[in-house]
């Protein structure tokens, strides 16, 4: 069982509070802590652990650990848990694709190639190049995906090339303790790469970039708890 996943934080340093919109706002640098290393860690080797097991291994509770596994994946960090399936020990084939175009259609290139079954992964890269990991079940959908390629007006060039075999693959996120966490603005989206500002709102921590996507946030957060949308309260005005 794999499990896809990104670093998360526990422990917070520097920590400092002060009241916004008449909530507590915390600011903090926001570092992993080893405990959260440990279970992330596990997870990634065997996906298929029980809380009590993991538990056993950390020397923490079992309910410490189901709690702190609820948090990565409220939060995101925790994307999905998966059979890892080898393509190649079905008869499938693996294909990687690297495609050039203008810095203005990488978006919509990406985008497109993401909505085809047989691309499992889009990466964007530097020097306005998009690479892809392909599968195929056999080659007629090979020659399928290659027409439908060639259609694609915002691609300059793109090369294709087969694997033949896979020497190493390993899960995406390297997890240790103290690693600097990076996730996004719940409001603007923003990765937020610098001191965070996070508030608690109905038991749970809510992240922030600034003192003015927490105030939208806020008052977005109180409008659909009284089942208000955001049209209704504009059109009220």
């Amino acid at each position: 069982m794999e499990v896809q996943c990104v670093t998360f934080v526990r422990i917070f340093h520097d920590e400092s509070y002060k009241s916004i919109l008449g909530y507590t706002v915390y600011s903090s640098q926001m570092r992993m802590d080893n405990t959260d290393a440990k279970i992330l860690q596990m997870l990634q080797s065997d996906g298929r652990l029980s809380f009590r097991e993991i538990a056993k291994k950390t020397g923490v509770s079992t309910p410490t650990v189901s709690a702190r596994v609820k948090t990565l994946e409220e939060q995101g960090v925790i994307r999905g848990y998966s059979a890892d399936i080898d393509p190649l020990a079905i008869n499938e084939t693996i294909s990687v694709l690297t495609v050039e175009c203008k810095p203005k259609d990488l978006e919509s290139v990406s985008e497109l190639l993401s909505k085809q079954e047989n691309v499992r992964e889009v990466i964007v890269l530097s020097g306005s190049r998009v690479v892809a990991r392909l599968t195929f079940e056999h080659e007629g959908r090979l020659d399928v995906f290659l027409n439908w390629l060639e259609k694609v007006e915002q691609i300059d060039s793109y090369n294709i090339d087969r694997a033949v075999r896979i020497v190493k693959k390993e899960p995406d996120a390297i997890v240790s303790e103290g690693i600097q966490v990076v996730i996004p603005c719940y409001e603007c989206r923003k990765l937020i790469r610098e001191q965070p500002v996070r508030i608690k709102l109905d038991g749970r921590m809510h992240y922030l970039c600034c003192e003015s996507c927490l105030k939208l946030y806020k008052e977005r957060y109180e409008r659909i708890k009284k089942g208000i949308s955001p049209s209704k309260s504009k059109a009220g005005h």
